[in-house]
């Protein structure tokens, strides 16, 4: 047999059929869309920001059906390493559960979207409205103030 009658095959150049499924990574904005940067002179985010939130929340909604408020972190409670972490919680606040994709990709979505945030403290996504605020405002705002 000789070369010629031989199939061409790398192992290197093809792709395993479990990797040619999905692409996980968080879906490309829309080919008109601009992005500015749109942080004013307080840091706050301003409307650019709120339009990506609201996308965001709506792809995550459509990644876990139930959820009405995603809480991301930056440490994972049991592991006193950085790495991404996500929790969602239904309309009535229990807590749903998620498999280890779901919680990275939801929190590596997040983070991503924001890096100008500080993510030493937990955020929570508003999957209805759109908003990303500290879990501490949260609170507050629950509670009454402080």
């Amino acid at each position: 047999m000789t070369g010629a009658d031989r199939l061409a095959f790398s192992t290197r150049a093809a792709a395993l059929p479990r990797l040619r499924g999905r692409n996980l990574r968080m879906p490309a904005p829309p080919a008109g869309s601009v992005r500015h940067d749109t942080t004013a002179e307080d840091g706050a985010s301003g409307a650019g920001a709120g339009a990506c939130h609201a996308r965001l929340a709506e792809l995550l909604a459509d990644m876990i059906p139930r959820a009405c408020v995603i809480r991301v972190s930056q440490r994972e409670p049991d592991r006193c390493w950085p790495s991404p972490y996500a929790r969602a919680y239904d309309e009535r606040g229990r807590l749903l559960i998620l498999n280890r994709a779901q919680r990275l990709t939801a929190a590596r979505w997040v983070i991503r979207a924001s890096p100008e945030l500080d993510w030493d403290e937990p955020h929570d996504l508003d999957l209805v409205s759109g908003t990303l605020r500290p879990t501490a405002v949260g609170y507050a705002a629950v509670d009454g103030g402080c």
